[in-house]
Parts: C-alpha cells; sequence; structure tokens
C-alpha cells in the first residue's frame, strides 16, 4: 500500500453471504463477515489518501459451488452423525442458490462498471437476493434461525 496513489482502489470480492448466517454454511459465512468488516477498516483507514476501497458482494451466481458443497457433505456427513438425519435438507440448502442463479457476465459487467466508476461505493452488490440483505436482521432473522436450530437438538 505505501505505493498507491489517490485514486487507486483496492477491491475485495465478498458475498451477501457475509450479511447473514445460516446453519450448515458458518465456516464459509464468517470468512464473508470478516471479509465486510476488513474492507470496512481499510477504507476508513485509506480514505484520508483518496485510495478507494470497494467490497463486491455477489448475491446467487450461477456456479458449481453446491454441487462441491453437496458433495463435501457425502463425504464428511456420516451415516451415525447427530445430523444424518437432515441430510437433504443440507443439500437443499447447498444447491438453493442455483434455482434462479444471475448468470456470471451479468454480474462481472455490473461490478465491473460500479468499481471503475468515478466515485465508486464501498460496496457493490449484484445478483439475487441482494435487495433483501439489508432487512434480514431487521425482521428478527435470528429468532427464525434460532427456531430453526432448536428443531435440530
Amino acid at each position: 500500500m505505501p505505493r498507491m496513489r489517490a485514486g487507486s482502489r483496492i477491491v475485495n470480492a465478498g458475498s451477501v453471504s457475509g450479511v447473514l448466517t445460516t446453519p450448515f454454511a458458518g465456516a464459509y459465512r464468517a470468512t464473508k463477515s470478516a471479509l465486510r468488516s476488513r474492507s470496512d477498516a481499510l477504507r476508513l483507514k485509506l480514505s484520508p489518501f483518496g485510495i478507494h476501497v470497494i467490497l463486491v458482494q455477489p448475491g446467487a451466481i450461477r456456479s458449481s459451488f453446491g454441487d462441491h458443497a453437496s458433495e463435501a457433505v457425502d463425504r464428511v456427513l456420516k451415516a451415525d452423525s447427530r445430523y444424518a438425519f437432515c441430510k437433504g435438507a443440507i443439500y437443499g440448502r447447498a444447491r438453493a442458490s442455483q434455482c434462479s442463479a444471475t448468470p456470471t457476465a451479468h454480474v462481472a459487467r455490473y461490478c465491473y462498471r460500479a468499481v471503475t466508476a468515478v466515485c465508486p461505493r464501498a460496496v457493490v452488490q449484484s445478483g439475487r437476493a441482494v435487495a433483501c440483505c439489508p432487512c434480514w436482521h431487521d425482521c428478527r432473522w435470528h429468532g427464525a434461525i434460532d427456531c430453526c436450530a432448536d428443531s435440530l437438538a
């Protein structure tokens, strides 16, 4: 960063997953949440020098992520696991974002335009489900998540 000049940009590739945690996705979502916090800290630290820090938070994007997650479930979730009864729900969650996912080219074009704008926004969101992000926590989401977790006990 010492060689960066005013007008330079740091772009971090995050996810809307950093805003909302769901069961069986905690580790992944924790990394995205940490990146969101890191981006905020860098932006505040570097803005006096004219350096822009931009966090890209795409929503559901067409990918093979769900397939890979399902393969991981097959490898690690044993028949005698306490969570074996909800294997179907875990598969469903892993693939849920692909039902009406946004094509990658659309997200890439949108993010490119947003990141290269004269005055870029601090957070760039694109793709399915991003409009819901600001209100997830405001709509008592934690209670719904806790209720689901209680049903696993």
